[in-house]
């Protein structure tokens, strides 16, 4: 499946997981200042575990009910269900456009509860880390199973992003002038803190939404995927190639040789799974696709096997571009002679 036609073009989960790192960086500054004789501060840690448990269920539940009816496991179930599936299409532009949706306003949520109620610390730390973990959770679990099965079509809705991109980021600076004469110095801080985070790893999430809303705002990527031909022309090179740089797999250069990740089976080139683990320090992978980790034992990427039926079409590919050739050169080598016989009979004639 080609990488360019289903990857959006701003990618939630780079953002998104950023402001996860936040919003556990906050619940350990909660931890810090928490209060053994504060009744409200107990009734805060009860109430957030709580809704943890409820989060962790219900994402499950959903993750399992996504799963059972709208996983696409092959490019032939996406054909199947372009053709005969409109109504089914429908539910998952729904669900896909929910989750994004319950991501996005979930993560303002604490900032619309800090500029109307204001600076509540029991309040505001629950809403922190309810709705970061609830995103965090949608994003992983739900909305992450439909960036591969849909494209987002930002060329025809530039205009919506544009102005998406433009609310989101400039209403929180609106707000600070009201934080910073209404409040007091303190909770002009802390609202400010929030409103920082919110712009910078939330507000892309909207965008992403904000085109999504439209009816042809996502379309199915096998809509934009050709059957390869019978003798694996040229046009099977965009799928030998490595999703992460881009570079096509090669059966002599170990650095562009495809392995295989053994954990999700997703295949990248030998010199993007060294960059992948350097990232860890060579103790696990996180899948670029599926975001499912794999540890690297011994530090080493010859662990992982290559892709031989991979490197099978490769080899195939090469043979009959090598064929392709030698048949241009011969074919090309009978015309001339024929033109040059041909000449050789005028001049005669004449």
């Amino acid at each position: 499946m080609p990488k360019d036609n289903c990857s959006p073009v701003i990618s939630p989960t780079r953002f998104h997981r950023w402001g996860t790192l936040t919003n556990y960086l906050f619940i350990f500054a909660a931890l810090k200042f928490f209060d053994n004789e504060n009744y409200h501060h107990w009734w805060t840690l009860f109430a957030t575990i709580f809704s943890i448990i409820l989060i962790f269920i219900g994402v499950f539940w959903l993750k399992l009910y996504v799963q059972r009816n709208y996983q696409m496991d092959n490019m032939k179930e996406l054909e199947l269900l372009e053709e005969n599936g409109d109504e089914k299409i429908k539910e998952m532009k729904l669900i896909m456009k929910c989750s994004l949706g319950c991501i996005v306003y979930s993560n303002a949520a604490p900032l619309v509860a800090a500029l109307t109620i204001g600076w509540s610390p029991c309040i505001l730390t629950y809403l922190t880390i309810t709705c970061g973990i609830l995103s965090q959770r949608l994003e992983t679990q739900i909305y992450q199973r439909f960036i591969g099965i849909f494209s987002a079509n930002y060329s025809q809705h530039g205009d919506n992003a544009f102005w998406t991109v433009l609310f989101q980021f400039f209403l929180p600076m609106m707000d600070l002038p009201y934080s910073l004469c209404v409040k007091p110095r303190d909770d002009f801080i802390a609202v400010f803190i929030l409103q920082l985070i919110y712009t910078v790893f939330y507000a892309p999430l909207s965008v992403e939404y904000a085109v999504l809303r439209e009816d042809e705002g996502a379309k199915l990527c096998s809509k934009e995927e050709e059957e390869p031909p019978a003798d694996y022309d040229m046009d099977i090179l965009g799928d030998l190639s490595c999703e992460v740089c881009h570079l096509e797999y090669h059966e002599f250069m170990d650095a562009h040789a495809p392995r295989m990740l053994h954990k999700c089976g997703h295949t990248f080139c030998e010199q993007c799974l060294v960059e992948l683990a350097k990232l860890n320090k060579n103790e696990f992978i996180i899948c670029p696709t599926c975001s499912v980790k794999t540890p690297v034992r011994k530090g080493t990427i010859e662990q992982f096997p290559k892709n031989y039926p991979l490197l099978y079409i490769i080899r195939k590919v090469n043979r009959d571009k090598e064929l392709h050739l030698w048949m241009d050169t011969i074919s090309g080598r009978s015309i001339d002679k024929e033109k040059m016989l041909g000449s050789q009979k005028l001049v005669k004639i004449v």
